[in-house]
């Protein structure tokens, strides 16, 4: 069984790749759309923040 601070070291891990996966969508989308990296990045949390929630 994994202590506080394993688990914890290893969320930590695991966010660090999502974020980095996900700025490099963001930046292919943006190359894809003649846009700049921090526009498409805005319009992706925009289109996060509006959608319908997923909990019911």
């Amino acid at each position: 069984m994994k202590t506080k601070r394993e688990k914890t070291a290893r969320d930590e891990l695991l966010k660090a790749r999502v974020s980095k996966s996900f700025k490099a969508l963001v930046e292919e989308t943006a190359v894809a759309r003649g846009q700049t990296p921090s526009e498409a990045m805005r319009q992706a949390l925009q289109e996060w923040v509006h959608r319908p929630s997923q909990a019911a």
